[in-house]
């Protein structure tokens, strides 16, 4: 199951890494001081790295996208459902294949901007570039546990904008959701807020197995 769930996501991956690359060189192109930086990172660079989560999470059953608000029985379904596999090992597997590629989009994209941007190294020193890191990655998880879940019971195309909908929300209306705040303005993150952003992932993901279980096709 492992190479099928990379298959399914691999051009999804290589339009995020296009996108981002596209981003990050006009970021480069435009030569600003650290102070700059600072408001990019507690802005747009958290926002695109949450919406890479979101749109590689594809662990619901249906494989095709479809223009209807609700999944449809379509013959990739009904050939994935055939596989002598649980629903539960189906979900996880091509959960684990999604969460992976985001997390290595999201480290691979700030890596990039530390190492070739001086004014990104003065901005986050090691210690904080790694508190910001875990914030993101933390954040990013919870987008991408929102959309495995809705992913259960919706096709691609409304899983994607219920999931970046919601996330847009939640960060625009409570600001204390933005956790990598902290790490940039002290130096220091909370382990309550990473470990309940944590938590409520954990969940997510495993609402969508038991929606994938139950869900009579």
């Amino acid at each position: 199951m492992w190479y099928p769930a990379w298959i399914e996501v691999r051009w999804r991956v290589v339009l995020l890494l296009a996108l981002n690359l596209g981003i990050g060189a006009l970021l480069l192109d435009d030569v600003v001081p650290p102070a700059v930086w600072i408001r990019r990172l507690d802005g747009a660079l958290p926002f695109a790295f949450i919406l890479s989560a979101v749109m590689l999470a594809s662990a619901g059953i249906n494989t095709r996208t479809s223009f209807r608000p609700g999944q449809s029985v379509e013959g990739a379904m009904l050939y994935t459902l055939s596989l002598p596999i649980s629903r539960r090992r189906l979900v996880l597997v091509r959960s684990a294949v999604g969460a992976v590629a985001s997390l290595a989009l999201i480290v691979a994209g700030l890596a990039g901007l530390w190492l070739l941007a001086p004014a990104v190294r003065v901005a986050l020193p090691v210690p904080i570039l790694a508190r910001y890191l875990l914030a993101i990655v933390a954040v990013a998880g919870a987008g991408f546990a929102l959309s495995t879940a809705l992913a259960a019971v919706l096709d691609q195309l409304w899983q994607t904008y219920g999931s970046l909908g919601i996330v847009a929300a939640v960060l625009f209306l409570v600001p204390e959701a933005r956790i990598w705040r902290s790490s940039l303005s002290l130096g220091d993150s909370s382990a309550v807020a990473f470990g309940g952003v944590l938590v409520g992932a954990a969940a997510l993901i495993w609402l969508a197995v038991k929606l994938v279980e139950r869900r009579d096709f």
